[in-house]
């Protein structure tokens, strides 16, 4: 009997475990759809959930959380702004934004388990990746980094310094939550 529980106990974890990944990556597409057009870089709330996906899993989890989305993408399902998929938009102007999500949760997720690093500097890196790819990215498309650094993010840089302080405040709700339900 005592084997049976363990394996339960098991499969219930991966369960729980593929459970918030999906739940994750339903936020990133639904985060997507939430559009203020400032140009060639639309203002969603993906970057929210990227810095979610970076303060609640491990970098191996925040990463696939991060792939998982851009391959449904990729794949043509409308993930993307604007109820939008397909390859195009990882080759587009804004891609370099879209394919540094990974890299971005992964880093953020990698250092808040490092000595010196809080949730505000992980995240502030975190961004730094996100704005130095999609700066780069969109830099060869308009064929002018100072261009690309006025249109591509500038204008975002105070929208995204308040996503990232929100998610904190939510990772720290979420978490004195999930510390009350325990202890019942």
């Amino acid at each position: 009997m005592k084997k049976f529980n363990e394996r339960r106990i098991g499969i219930t974890i991966r369960a729980k475990e593929l459970s918030l990944i999906a739940i994750f990556v339903s936020l990133m597409c639904i985060g997507s759809q939430i559009i203020i057009p400032l140009g060639p870089i639309p203002f969603t709330l993906q970057l929210l959930f990227v810095f979610l996906t970076g303060y609640f899993f491990s970098p191996r989890k925040a990463f696939a959380i991060q792939m998982i989305y851009l391959l449904l993408g990729v794949i043509g399902l409308p993930v993307f702004a604007g109820f939008s998929g397909g390859i195009v938009h990882i080759l587009g102007p804004s891609g370099g934004f879209l394919v540094s999500f990974p890299l971005a949760a992964i880093c953020i997720s990698f250092l808040k388990f490092k000595k010196g690093f809080s949730d505000y500097s992980s995240g502030l890196l975190g961004l730094c990746v996100i704005y130095s790819i999609g700066w780069i990215w969109l830099g060869i498309y308009t064929e002018s980094l100072l261009l690309s650094f006025k249109v591509g993010v500038l204008p975002f840089i105070l929208f995204d310094l308040i996503k990232m302080v929100i998610s904190i405040y939510l990772k720290k709700l979420i978490e004195s939550r999930l510390k009350l339900i325990s202890s019942f």
